[in-house]
C-alpha cells in the first residue's frame, strides 16, 4: 500500500544576509499567531518580538497580501502567504526582496548610491531564499 504524504504549506527560518549582520525571518504559510510563536522558537531579539506584539494591528492587513516585507529595530520578516513554483510567485518574492536589501544597504549601512552593493546584495538573497523554498516544497 502507498503512503499518502502530506503536502508541505508552512516554512520558517532564518536568512543570513552574508556578509551584513542583519538577519531575516523568512515565513511562508503562518498566520499572524503562529508567525509570533515561530519568531519565539526561532529566538528572535526581544526587540523585534516585541515590536511584532506592539505593530499586530498595523500587520493585520498587511497578512492579507500574497507577500510582505516587515521592518522590524534589529532585523525584519518577510512573510509569503503560500509558496507556488511560478513566476508570478518570484515576482513578489524579488519585490519584497527588494524593500529588504533597500532598508538594509540603502538606509541602514547608508549605502544608497552603491547601487552595485545593493544589486549582488539582491541577486545573493534571491538566489537563497529561491533555493530554499524549492529544496523545502518539492
Amino acid at each position: 500500500m502507498k503512503k499518502i504524504l502530506k503536502k508541505k504549506t508552512k516554512f520558517n527560518y532564518i536568512q543570513s544576509c552574508g556578509t551584513y549582520n542583519t538577519e531575516i525571518l523568512v515565513s511562508v504559510g503562518t498566520n499572524y499567531k503562529e508567525l509570533l510563536a515561530c519568531a519565539k522558537r526561532l529566538k528572535l531579539a526581544k526587540k523585534n518580538i516585541k515590536a511584532l506584539e506592539d505593530d499586530k494591528e498595523e500587520i493585520l492587513p498587511l497578512m492579507e497580501r500574497v507577500a510582505c516585507f516587515m521592518n522590524l529595530p534589529t532585523g525584519s520578516i518577510l512573510w509569503i502567504k503560500e509558496y507556488e513554483d511560478e513566476w508570478t510567485f518570484y515576482e513578489y518574492l524579488i519585490h519584497e526582496i527588494f524593500h529588504a536589501v533597500y532598508l538594509m544597504l540603502g538606509q541602514d549601512q547608508r549605502m544608497m548610491k552603491e547601487d552595485e552593493a545593493m544589486a549582488y546584495q539582491l541577486e545573493f538573497l534571491f538566489r537563497e531564499i529561491r533555493r530554499k523554498l524549492q529544496n523545502h516544497f518539492k
